[in-house]
């Protein structure tokens, strides 16, 4: 009697009425990006600002990856750098550089005393070494914050005249006037075990890259993301985004509220982009399948035989409105309470019944990719 009871709250709790959750906030707006095609990858936002305020090219190389998550931290990888996202450091502080001179190089070299004032060198007794001649004029030229104090002496190997800097390598070769920099980004990432291969999204020319910058959580969504929020339910359906690309086991993936973003190349086009099956990640299995009690002319109530589960009502009409399963996938569960919510959980979804909200705001999605992205 009792579950029976139950059943008949459900019901006429789903009867009542359609929502989805929208947020009132302004809408996002462009932020610049730069596609580099001799690698094949992106640079953004506040990493592009800082490449293009402290020398681009000369001074850090062409891109190595797009951002990803590092250690907590956003990151993106340069044949001579790593940038660093900070976000709680003020402007223009919040891009730093890696300290990869310091972590290939192993460390401080033991410091040197003090050689006296001249002209043409400058002893630093943060870390004890002296830089002088023709790297003294390089770093004058940028300062502490691109190559970071001197940790070793210049020393010469194989006819190469180097000297290391917390975040730098300089190198000055016979017969050469102005000293190179190191690709200390390529073979700090040279030394990490290697990763499973993404082949990168396809080429769009600059003048045609979109992306849209949310000031809302501060990331932003690109190129083939970018057009399936847009396009296949925004803010509605996915919520804001909570992360900017970044690699995840054999994907580039983007985190949002309610979803998370995969890249498929391997995919035609159309399909290239796919919803992770974080419904399934959350409620972590998959219910008995239950017999089929629906009738073939109630439109309300519909039964998926590949998971053996019934959807219907507000779910259902959400369920049909908003993507179906390309969005949604098969319900692996019956609608039923959790706490004091009428829940059911898709393969990449939950959906959630809110009475107390007007019309049409009653069915939302819970926040799964905020509760995975935590995790």
């Amino acid at each position: 009697m009792l579950k029976k009871l139950t059943y008949v709250l459900i019901c006429l709790g789903l009867c009542l009425g359609l929502s989805s959750s929208v947020s009132s906030a302004e809408g996002p707006h462009s932020i610049p990006s730069q596609y580099f095609p001799q690698t094949g990858h992106y640079v953004i936002g506040g990493f592009l600002d800082f490449f293009n305020r402290h020398g681009g090219l000369a001074v850090f190389g062409y891109p190595l990856t797009d951002e990803f998550s590092e250690g907590g931290t956003t990151v993106q990888y340069f044949e001579r750098a790593r940038f660093e996202w900070h976000p709680g450091n003020p402007w223009p502080y919040q891009v730093q550089l890696g300290l990869l001179g310091t972590q290939i190089h192993g460390g401080v070299d033991p410091p040197m005393p003090n050689p006296g004032w001249r002209w043409d060198r400058r002893y630093f007794p943060q870390t004890g070494h002296v830089i002088c001649g023709p790297f003294l004029g390089l770093w004058e030229r940028y300062g502490v914050d691109i190559f970071g104090y001197p940790i070793t002496e210049a020393i010469a190997y194989d006819g190469v005249v180097i000297q290391y800097f917390q975040r730098a390598r300089m190198e000055l070769y016979h017969g050469e006037a102005w000293p190179r920099l190191g690709n200390l980004g390529r073979e700090w990432l040279d030394r990490q075990p290697p990763q499973p291969y993404v082949p990168p999204c396809p080429y769009v020319p600059p003048s045609i890259v979109r992306s849209r910058h949310f000031p809302e959580t501060g990331y932003t969504v690109i190129g083939g993301f970018l057009d399936f929020w847009e396009n296949r339910g925004n803010l509605d359906i996915f919520g804001y985004p909570i992360s900017n690309e970044f690699r995840e086991g054999n994907f580039v993936v983007q985190y949002f509220q309610r979803a998370r973003f995969e890249w498929h190349p391997e995919n035609p086009p159309n399909y290239r982009v796919q919803l992770g099956l974080l419904g399934q990640q959350v409620y972590g299995r998959i219910d008995s399948p239950v017999s089929d009690w629906t009738t073939p002319w109630c439109r309300s109530q519909r039964y998926f035989p590949q998971t053996g589960h019934v959807v219907s009502n507000a779910f259902l009409e959400f369920f049909d409105c908003h993507g179906g399963l390309d969005i949604f996938g098969y319900p692996i569960s019956e609608a039923m309470y959790e706490g004091n919510l009428i829940v059911q959980y898709f393969q990449r979804a939950r959906m959630e019944w809110h009475p107390e909200n007007p019309d049409p705001y009653k069915v939302q999605l819970g926040l799964l990719g905020s509760q995975v992205h935590k995790l």
